[in-house]
C-alpha cells in the first residue's frame, strides 16, 4: 500500500509541476513573452527535466532520497519530454478542440 501511495503522488505531483510549462507553451506562443519571461519558463523546463532524465536513467530521485521501479522510470523519460516540447514557439499554438 505504501508503494501504490507512492507512485500515485509522483504522477500527481509530475503532473502538477508540469502544468505550468503546458500552460506557457500555448499562453506565450506567437509573441507577447519578454526575453525575460522566455529564460524563465526555459530555467523551469530545463531543472524538471535535468531531474527526470536523471530518475530516468539511474530510478533515483534526488528529493526523497528513493530508488524506484522501471515504470517511473519510463513514466519520467515520457514527462521530460513533455518539458523538451512545452517552450513557447515563433507560431501561435492552439488547443486541438480551439482550432478554427
Amino acid at each position: 500500500m505504501n508503494n501504490v501511495v507512492f507512485y500515485v503522488g509522483f504522477v500527481f505531483f509530475s503532473m502538477l509541476f508540469y502544468l505550468p510549462s503546458f500552460w506557457a507553451r500555448f499562453a506565450y506562443s506567437g509573441g507577447g513573452i519578454s526575453l525575460l519571461g522566455l529564460l524563465s519558463i526555459a530555467v523551469y523546463n530545463i531543472f524538471f527535466i535535468g531531474v527526470h532524465v536523471l530518475h530516468a536513467k539511474t530510478g533515483y530521485l534526488p528529493v526523497i532520497d528513493k530508488n524506484t521501479s522501471n515504470g517511473a522510470q519510463w513514466f519520467s523519460f515520457f514527462v521530460a519530454m513533455a518539458y523538451v516540447f512545452s517552450l513557447p514557439g515563433a507560431k501561435k499554438k492552439y488547443m486541438w478542440f480551439t482550432r478554427k
